[in-house]
């Protein structure tokens, strides 16, 4: 492991130089250290994350961190809300595309498309934080900022990454996901923990503004001849993508729903207690998906789309053992280390419920299984079959969430957790054996 990081290192430096810089990598540059670098960037993103709740969990109380997470868990659902998966169109189109015109035509239309979203939602977005009754506990503009950064961070950096610049798209995302969070963490301790949840907005709203810039930066090719927002496209875009919105709308419920189904039934403290293991546990399914599924998911795209059989096959056989690798050796770390970090952070909240981290572990192993086979039957369009699969699940999971939690609290949102993704792997795994074998 010491190894791998620090071979991460050594060559982040020189490929951001070129990435950042907007510069084409040399000849000779390799997958291996496009993967090297991005795992290098993930490394100090989780290690700022790591850093973030823990001082969070510290400086503040289980409530506030409560707060916090579901503000995290309602901005993340209407950031898939909103973007409408739009870019599993643009994607293919892109991917089938190398023409500077034609790519410029389906961003531009993206990102005109997401201006309105935002505008249209503002106000669904009050009506379900007074809902949850967390809209007094936060600055509402501070939010929007937040909702507005994050929805364009996000999809310039899967455009990055569908241009085979993964080094500069995942650079976007440290400073997307934890370039502000040394300030906010100082000003939380100087603060002594009051008003925390504003002071993470902001700072996290800053960071997002920072990292947009960036991205506009590096596609502004993109940007050069304006075009005019077209609702044809946008109709055979959301044609296109309506499946698949729908499944990654019901995902994303499945992740979150546990959260604001806490928070009605036991409230704020439950919450933070939850999301606070949930925060550390889900540390294997991001790294994977940006030194993994991020590096490899082109390959397999193309390699479906030229129906090369031999490509998508070796695709998988390498996402698979570079997903299970890294997966095992991040949560076997995470199991060993985390007595001693609560040992550091010093509650007794947090310790009492340590006993479900390692099922979260566990679920979180499924998930990763899972999202591997989930990827197969993106690249070969099987978007119908996923929508039923998730339609099928996702209520399921929700429904035992309600029931489990209420008598067995947290206990039952773990049990539900490493079922549900259990399940979904399964049933995935069949589908990839019966579907998608069957078209090569």
């Amino acid at each position: 492991m010491r190894r791998t990081r620090g071979y991460a290192d050594r060559h982040s430096c020189k490929l951001v130089a070129y990435q950042v810089t907007g510069k084409n990598l040399p000849a000779a540059t390799s997958l291996r250290l496009a993967s090297a670098a991005s795992v290098g960037m993930r490394s100090l993103l989780l290690a700022g994350k790591f850093l973030f709740i823990a001082a969070l969990a510290r400086y503040t109380t289980p409530a506030t961190v409560g707060v916090y997470s579901i503000s995290v868990a309602v901005a993340t659902i209407f950031l898939y809300i909103l973007g409408a998966e739009i870019h599993t169109y643009t994607a293919r189109e892109l991917v089938n595309s190398s023409d500077v015109n034609a790519r410029s035509l389906h961003i531009q239309n993206h990102a005109k498309f997401l201006v309105f979203g935002f505008v249209s939602s503002v106000p669904f977005v009050w009506i379900v934080l007074f809902w949850f009754d967390i809209d007094q506990h936060l600055s509402l503009l501070a939010f929007a900022f937040v909702l507005l950064g994050e929805l364009f961070c996000q999809e310039i950096g899967r455009y990055l990454l569908i241009l085979s610049k993964p080094v500069a798209g995942n650079f976007l995302q440290l400073v997307r996901g934890a370039g502000w969070m040394p300030v906010a963490v100082w000003l939380i301790s100087a603060a002594s923990g009051v008003g925390a949840v504003n002071i993470v907005l902001w700072c996290w709203a800053l960071g997002c503004i920072a990292a947009t810039a960036f991205g506009l930066w590096h596609l502004r090719e993109y940007f050069v001849v304006q075009s005019c927002f077209s609702l044809l496209w946008f109709f055979t875009a959301f044609k296109s993508a309506r499946r698949y919105f729908l499944v990654v709308l019901l995902a994303q419920t499945q992740s979150y729903a546990d959260r604001l189904i806490v928070q009605q039934q036991l409230g704020e403290h439950h919450v933070g207690l939850l999301a606070f293991f949930q925060s550390f546990a889900s540390t294997a399914p991001g790294f994977v998906q940006a030194g993994v599924f991020s590096i490899l998911m082109p390959r397999l795209l193309k390699a479906a789309r030229d129906q090369d059989a031999v490509t998508a096959v070796t695709v998988k056989r390498q996402m698979t053992q570079a997903a299970f690798g890294v997966t095992a050796i991040i949560s076997l770390g995470l199991w060993v280390g985390m007595p001693f970090l609560l040992n550091i952070i010093g509650r007794n909240e947090y310790a009492e419920m340590l006993a479900i981290f390692p099922w979260l572990l566990v679920g979180n192993f499924f998930l990763v299984a899972s999202q591997i086979q989930h990827l197969q039957l993106y690249a070969y369009h099987c978007d119908r079959l996923l929508m039923w699969i998730s339609i099928a699940i996702v209520p399921l999971g929700v429904l035992a969430n309600i029931v489990l939690i209420r008598r067995f609290e947290l206990a039952g949102v773990v049990a539900v957790f490493v079922g549900t993704s259990l399940l979904q792997y399964v049933v995935k795994m069949f589908a990839v054996r019966r579907v998608v074998l069957g078209m090569r």
